[in-house]
């Protein structure tokens, strides 16, 4: 991938004003009553800024700064905007510095899973400071009726990389445009799950493999599902819904309901695999 200089990192962070961008550096770490003697080999990933300490790495660790990642992507979307269209990009910076998220949105790609209720494909590229995420590359989905962001639950050609080695934009591309491909694949399994309706006791089975407490749960259930203004406490609509009307709430909450962005990451992955694994299971 290409190493930007100072100038073009600048101009990197002209173009997101809102947004900051740390300035890591790989500091030594001493040890002792002094401390006078120094950790072989290991260092600490700091934030010249703020002196915030993302994480402890080894000598063979290589920063990648945000901004050469965010020129990686605009260089990775301008490649697939001729068969693909524009991508509507928003960059998010969590864990104080420690995590970047950027997120495509291709607007011009709709799938209609049911009449009204259109999902757009996303594409999620995750870098961190702090250790935590690795350089990766997969898809998603974004539900115009509701704003829900949505994780693929069958990753399709996810790339991910370690800061050890180089990244090739020209792989990420083919990544992606590899996995457009197949994106088809799960909007029909979508819509498939929207004539697939949901049992009493396969609501239940789901539930117990969700990641959320009973007072998450009840607020869940509390919630109205904004295409039908209809909630699951409802037990007449409830009677009647389909795995997706079920995903569409779970996915509203996660969205709108869940003040914690890392959480929020974490609970999309495993949300997109209890719905995958559900549907498996009664398709059978």
């Amino acid at each position: 991938m290409k190493v930007l200089n100072d100038k073009e990192r600048a101009e990197i962070r002209k173009r997101y004003p809102n947004i900051y961008f740390p300035d890591p550096s790989l500091e030594p770490i001493w040890y002792g009553r002094r401390p006078e003697k120094q950790v072989e080999g290991k260092f600490a990933i700091v934030d010249q800024n703020k002196e915030n300490v993302f994480g402890i790495c080894s000598e063979y660790y290589r920063i990648i700064p945000y901004e050469d990642i965010v020129s990686l992507s605009e260089t990775v979307f301008d490649n697939i905007k001729g068969k693909h269209g524009n991508a509507t990009v928003t960059l998010n910076i969590l864990n104080n510095g420690g995590k970047l998220k950027i997120l495509a949105r291709l607007l011009d790609v709709p799938f209609e899973i049911k009449k009204g209720d259109i999902v757009n494909p996303t594409i999620s590229i995750r870098t961190s400071y702090d250790l935590g995420w690795k350089m990766t590359c997969e898809f998603g989905a974004f539900r115009l009726v509701c704003s829900n962001g949505m994780k693929v639950g069958k990753v399709f050609g996810k790339y991910a990389k370690r800061h050890l080695i180089s990244i090739e934009p020209e792989k990420i591309t083919e990544t992606i445009l590899n996995g457009m491909e197949l994106y088809n694949q799960q909007t029909d399994a979508w819509k498939k799950w929207a004539k697939t309706k949901v049992p009493e006791v396969a609501y239940n089975t789901i539930w117990q493999a969700l990641p959320f407490s009973e007072n998450e749960k009840a607020k869940v259930e509390k919630l109205a599902e904004t295409g039908t203004q209809k909630t699951l406490e409802d037990k007449k609509w409830r009677d009647q819904i389909s795995l997706w009307d079920f995903h569409s709430v779970i996915s509203q909450y996660v969205t709108h309901e869940v003040n914690s962005d890392i959480r929020r990451v974490d609970l999309e992955e495993t949300v997109a695999k209890v719905f995958d694994n559900a549907y498996a299971n009664m398709a059978a």
